[in-house]
């Protein structure tokens, strides 16, 4: 698997690391497992660590067209994890960009340079 779950129960955080290459198959069977990790945490944060991410342009592309992708922004508000990326800054760039893009508005999901920043912010919130 091109991922890796740490989960900071105590603080109701879920950490995905993403490392290697990644496909639509591996990416909606990364979507359940989250499913089931928000089940066991309920109401929190979700860090996703994309610096180590191996997808083209065309990959991210082709995931955006998939119906499934479709389904997981639409109910994305209602999710009781509420995202935060970890990433580099070119892929932030482009990050930020889609989310100004009509299918993603309503995305409000902070991004940052590592974890630490992403964790103070988190906490900070929780404040």
């Amino acid at each position: 698997m091109p991922y890796q779950f740490e989960l900071l129960k105590d603080e109701s955080i879920l950490i995905t690391t993403f490392s290697g290459q990644l496909n639509a198959a591996e990416l909606r069977e990364w979507w359940q497992a989250v499913d089931e990790q928000s089940a066991a945490l309920g109401r929190g944060y979700h860090i996703i660590d994309i610096r180590s991410l191996g997808l083209d342009l065309n990959g991210m592309f082709g995931l955006g067209r998939e119906q499934w992708v479709q389904e997981a922004v639409r109910r994305f508000p209602n999710f009781p994890l509420a995202p935060v990326v970890v990433a580099h800054e070119s892929l932030s760039r482009i990050a930020a960009s889609a989310m100004r893009q009509p299918d993603y508005n309503h995305l409000l999901v902070p991004i940052f340079a590592n974890h630490d920043e992403a964790l103070a912010y988190i906490r900070g919130q929780k404040q």
